[in-house]
């Protein structure tokens, strides 16, 4: 009598985009610290509409109080690594995500679609935005 075992599943079949732990993770690096990063990123970069002194306030707060190295591991765990996943992970979701908007009519058909589209177009924007503020200037 043998006994059988369930068929090993591959990365594909795993990233399937119906993975409950990996859409709970994606859901909670959407609020954090994607989301909370958002809103500090938004929050201190507007100081410099106030005046220019206080986004250099803010500037000197985190270059004088943590060392560069802790200051980057920061960046690259709470920032980088989050939504790099939350952005890759939800490429996976929309592409395996069926948009239905021209066959039913209803708000939260568009609002899926709609949702799927600005993260694309979001996606890309940080890219140059990261691109224009912080890697061109160290190249």
């Amino acid at each position: 009598m043998s006994v059988q075992t369930a068929p090993q599943l591959g990365w594909r079949e795993k990233l399937k985009g119906d993975n409950y732990f990996l859409h709970k993770l994606h859901s909670l690096t959407g609020i954090f610290p994607v989301g909370y990063y958002l809103v500090q990123h938004l929050f201190l970069n507007s100081m410099a509409a106030i005046d220019p002194k206080y986004f250099n306030a803010v500037v000197y707060f985190f270059n004088a109080i943590l060392p560069k190295p802790v200051l980057w591991a920061m960046e690259l765990f709470l920032i980088v690594l989050p939504l790099l996943f939350h952005s890759l992970y939800g490429f996976v979701i929309t592409y395996h995500g069926k948009s239905n908007i021209f066959k039913y009519k209803f708000r939260e058909n568009l609002g899926y679609t709609l949702q799927r589209v600005s993260g694309v177009v979001i996606f890309f924007f940080l890219l140059f935005h990261v691109y224009s503020t912080t890697v061109s200037h160290k190249l």
